[in-house]
């Protein structure tokens, strides 16, 4: 009968690292019952439990369809592989998979050696979960880009109502971009979300410039040819008038611009 003695088993710093020792005969002498085991059926096994923290750095460009990368290095730094070495190693995530913010996807588990100590290193995705942001940023952008295609349809002589519909909207646009900046991190690069607050905002402020480029401008075709005075139309060019650049603004030029950009926008978030 051999005698084990819990202070002569070997301690680790490693994390969750389990030490095994097989004992030929084992009877506790503190115990309620002396039972004997057979050695072919026992082990002693302890196990410690460490804990960590760790940082993951987040690359913000695909905002908010972004999907992160991190991982934690875990080192056997007491003794080299000679003594102590990873076996069998698994990973297991006990917490929920759908956090408020992202959801913990492919956890996968790297074992390695780095100046002859063990290692291992742990990988997993955080995939952001995007539905809220898309209805609370992107959808009310678009609502408000529509408000300022709405302008177009006023009538031209009420010109302090369109210009005040355009700069309202202008306004609550850059509010809620800037509601939007203040959330995220300062990074020095420009994110996909900044590209399309830039561009609602650009084509809002052109708006602005068409209203007040046609108030410059004759209303329709029969005023631009009862012109007298060649200075009142740019150019001398008689089709030149209100009525037409705001026709071919509504219909052609705005929804094309508009459209384009959000087919090279979407296109560039799916390839991601």
């Amino acid at each position: 009968m051999t005698d084990v003695l819990w202070d002569q088993i070997p301690t680790s710093s490693a994390l969750l690292v389990t030490e095994v020792v097989v004992v030929k005969v084992c009877a506790l002498p503190n115990a309620r019952s002396n039972t004997i085991y057979q050695p072919q059926s026992v082990s002693l096994v302890r196990k410690t439990f460490y804990s960590g923290s760790f940082t993951c750095n987040f690359l913000l460009f695909n905002y908010p369809f972004d999907s992160q990368t991190c991982s934690t290095l875990i080192k056997l730094d007491s003794a080299d592989t000679s003594v102590i070495n990873f076996s069998n190693a698994s990973v297991e995530y006990s917490g929920f998979a759908d956090l408020p913010k992202f959801t913990v996807e492919n956890i996968i588990i790297d074992l390695g050696e780095a100046v002859s100590y063990a290692v291992m290193e742990v990988k997993f995705s955080l995939e952001r979960r995007w539905s809220l942001l898309v209805l609370t940023i992107f959808l009310p952008s678009i609502l408000l880009v529509g408000i300022g295609y709405i302008t177009l349809f006023i009538q031209l002589s009420a010109f302090q109502e369109r210009i005040i519909m355009t700069l309202t909207t202008l306004l609550v646009m850059y509010t809620m971009f800037e509601q939007v900046s203040n959330n995220l991190p300062a990074t020095a690069y420009i994110k996909m979300v900044d590209m399309w607050f830039f561009f609602c905002i650009f084509l809002i402020f052109s708006l602005i410039i068409v209203h007040v480029v046609i108030e410059y401008l004759p209303v329709d075709a029969k005023s631009a040819s009862d012109c007298k005075n060649g200075e009142a139309l740019p150019f001398g060019v008689t089709w030149l008038n209100g009525t037409t650049i705001i026709k071919a603004t509504r219909l052609f030029i705005y929804p094309s611009i508009f459209l384009i950009f959000n087919f090279g926008f979407w296109v560039a978030i799916a390839n991601q």
